[in-house]
């Protein structure tokens, strides 16, 4: 099946819209939890738990949000000196 094919059916298939290769019926009580699970955890790629979405425990959240807190993640960009961000803090205090 060449790519178009797929992207086809793939587009047409979603009963939803939600970008899903799903046939269900929108009406279906698990149709939207079908499609929202269907990606795995973006730690340890394990199926998505409906509790903890997107992740798949409170283990998998807690360390993505250690990443966070610990610089494993980054906002592109070059790092705010301290006297920008005095000024900034400064700024908002004023407004």
């Amino acid at each position: 099946m060449d790519r178009g094919t797929l992207a086809a059916q793939w587009s047409t298939s979603r009963d939803c819209g939600q970008p899903c290769p799903c046939t269900r019926s929108p009406t279906s009580p698990d149709h939207y939890t079908m499609s929202k699970t269907s990606r795995p955890c973006p730690i340890c790629k394990k199926p998505r738990h409906e509790d903890f979405a997107p992740f798949c425990s409170s283990h998998c959240k807690d360390r993505d949000l250690a990443r966070w807190f610990g610089d494993g993640y980054a906002v592109p960009g070059r790092p705010a000196t301290p006297e920008e961000i005095a000024s900034e803090i400064i700024r908002e205090e004023r407004d």
